[in-house]
């Protein structure tokens, strides 16, 4: 129950805030479309939530659904990577 709230909860809190945010930006520009800006930070968190997704859902799926401690630390340091290019593309942008 705690593996699936740890990752449905973000899902839901991004969706949710995604949703009523999208319904509001939206709403001030009707009828005229929304310009939808995809930075390359946007792609880069989407790359590696869904790398992350399937990759988990792989590995748990040829574990029999056990998770391991190498799970864990896989997941750490896939966080510590993101976090690093999140912060490498940031800097690239500022110079």
């Amino acid at each position: 129950m705690a593996i699936a709230g740890s990752y449905g909860g973000p899902v839901l809190n991004l969706c949710v805030g995604l949703g009523i945010s999208f319904l509001f930006a939206t709403s001030s520009t009707y009828p005229a479309p929304f310009p939808l800006v995809i930075d390359s930070s946007s792609v880069i968190s989407i790359v590696f939530a869904v790398l992350i997704l399937t990759s988990t859902m792989g590995f748990v799926t040829l574990n029999q659904y056990e998770m391991t401690p190498l799970l864990g630390y896989y997941l750490i340091g896939m966080y510590i990577l993101y976090t690093l290019i999140q912060l490498s593309a940031l800097f690239f942008e500022m110079t």
